[in-house]
């Protein structure tokens, strides 16, 4: 199962937002790589800017011989002559990443890929110029499998993560391990129903070593789909409490993004769907705990089903990605101001460049980069890596 199997697209009928949209103001919007599945790599997750590159994973593409067939997906890195190094992964250090990378600042960098390791359940990895280094692979049953979304990690290096499946419920997990991969916790096992189940994204971590989450189903057993609508949830080492509970409407419905720490310290999100729309929305969790939507989707110029996480600009303005929707149907990039004011950036067109985002990050300057997860070459639609100046 990976986070576009469980898709399922709802009604687009135009209702009032929760918050007002308008045109893009000028925008530059630049294609810097355009993957052909080939050693480079297919389908780009996640991005990281570290020294005046940009860092990502490929989840197929690669080494195309041995059990992986189209490639097991790659580490890449961009230049900024747009010269794209990457590094292939063998089944044994995992296959078909499905999350972007995090840096240690002492030339390390960690992941998760969705398969791979000794029971094909997946692994974490460290990658450095010398190559990719399998610190821990899952067992499902025992840890759980299908490590999905970006590790957090805490000052004293230790790494904390979800697995979509496994564990002692068969629902997902939350896991630690330590920097070296050598010990494991699991933090909690999900059951599937009020603490929510199969988490879809990866974690944040706040400055008491807690980690925040959410699950793409569980948590309310009356809301449609009938395994629940998902959770917001907050875990350490003595255990997981739920944030919130989606209901479906409005407040959302199956996130399947990242959370992000706004500036003003409080957990911003998106839900793929539910709001008015059942398109998704935007929210924030608020210091009762309460969710307030902050936006919700028509599926018409401004999108549907946003799947990045979302990103802060200095000013506070916020920053994400649809999967569908916009005048294309392949996406768009927003923007939401702190007053509320909604701006389409981007809209995708899937053809040189790209469809469907799946990251997107800040320079010091303002500019967004991101990965599209399709489109790009037509006789691939392996994806792009594209950046938007501001102007």
């Amino acid at each position: 199962m990976t986070k576009l199997d469980s898709w399922k697209m709802g009604g687009a009928a135009l209702l009032l937002c929760a918050a007002t949209a308008i045109a893009a103001s000028a925008q530059t919007f630049t294609t810097l790589y355009t993957f052909t599945g080939g050693r480079d790599g297919g389908s780009p997750y996640g991005l990281l800017i570290a020294s005046g590159k940009l860092y990502g994973t490929a989840e197929f593409g690669g080494n195309q011989v041995g059990k992986c067939g189209i490639g097991c997906g790659t580490v890449w890195a961009l230049s900024p002559q747009r010269r794209l190094l990457d590094v292939p992964f063998e089944l044994v250090e995992g296959a078909n990443p499905q999350g972007g990378l995090i840096t240690d600042g002492a030339g390390y960098a960690y992941g998760t890929a969705y398969r791979g390791g000794d029971k094909d359940a997946g692994t974490i990895f460290a990658v450095n110029q010398t190559g990719i280094i399998p610190l821990h692979s899952f067992g499902y049953q025992g840890d759980g499998g299908g490590p999905i979304g970006n590790l957090a990690r805490d000052t004293s290096g230790n790494l904390y993560g979800a697995t979509i499946g496994g564990g002692a419920y068969g629902s997902g997990t939350v896991f630690e391990v330590d920097g070296f991969g050598r010990q494991e916790t699991i933090l909690w096992s999900f059951t599937g129903k009020s603490d929510g189940g199969y988490p879809d994204a990866g974690l944040i971590i706040d400055d008491n070593n807690q980690v925040y989450g959410t699950t793409e189903l569980g948590g309310d057993q009356n809301c449609l789909p009938p395994n629940g609508c998902g959770t917001v949830f907050i875990a350490n080492e003595t255990g997981l409490g739920v944030l919130h509970t989606f209901t479906g409407s409005p407040d959302g419905a199956q996130p399947t993004a990242g959370l992000t720490f706004g500036r003003d310290g409080r957990v911003y999100g998106t839900t793929g769907f539910g709001g008015t729309d059942n398109l998704g929305t935007v929210f924030r969790i608020e210091d009762n705990g309460r969710d307030r939507v902050l936006y919700s989707f028509t599926g018409l110029s401004d999108g549907a089903e946003p799947f990045t996480s979302l990103i802060f600009d200095s000013s506070g303005s916020l920053y994400g990605g649809t999967a569908q929707g916009g005048a294309f149907g392949y996406g768009t990039i927003f923007k939401l101001s702190p007053s509320g004011i909604f701006t389409v950036l981007y809209t995708f067109t899937g053809g040189a460049d790209g469809a469907i985002p799946t990251s997107l990050t800040l320079d010091s300057a303002g500019n967004l980069y991101g990965t599209a997860l399709k489109g790009g070459d037509p006789l691939c639609l392996c994806g792009t890596v594209f950046k938007i100046t501001r102007q």
